[in-house]
């Protein structure tokens, strides 16, 4: 065997070893990194707050009711939207909300607790 094929034989046997023992677990490996941050993504403290009704939206979905999305001011000047229940009435525009913030590992999630008419 001369020696340039010597090279393509090994450049053919590398280039197969990274698409079958490599590749599979770069996917997997990245896989495992969205899950863990699905999983890790856990309330780390609530508080209580209060808000500002601005407006209400509710989504639309095939399978069942939507969720109604609720935007609203914060003290600190912050517009948020934060998701309310199914048995949320939305009162009028400008009314005071209590409002449940919890603090994730990545973020933070706001929920309409009450204030609805």
């Amino acid at each position: 065997m001369t020696p340039d094929k010597a090279k393509q034989l090994s450049r053919m046997i590398f280039a197969r070893r990274v698409k079958e023992l490599l590749l599979p677990g770069f996917i997997g490996a990245t896989a495992l990194v969205f899950v863990g941050f699905a999983a890790l993504n856990v309330p780390l403290s609530v508080e209580q707050s209060t808000c500002t009704l601005v407006r209400w939206t509710q989504t639309q979905t095939d399978t069942g009711p939507g969720s109604t999305i609720v935007f609203c001011d914060l003290t600190d000047g912050r517009t948020i939207f934060a998701k309310a229940g199914q048995s949320w009435t939305p009162p009028a525009a400008g009314s005071r909300l209590k409002l449940r913030i919890e603090h994730l590992v990545y973020g933070a999630r706001y929920v309409v607790s009450g204030g609805g008419g």
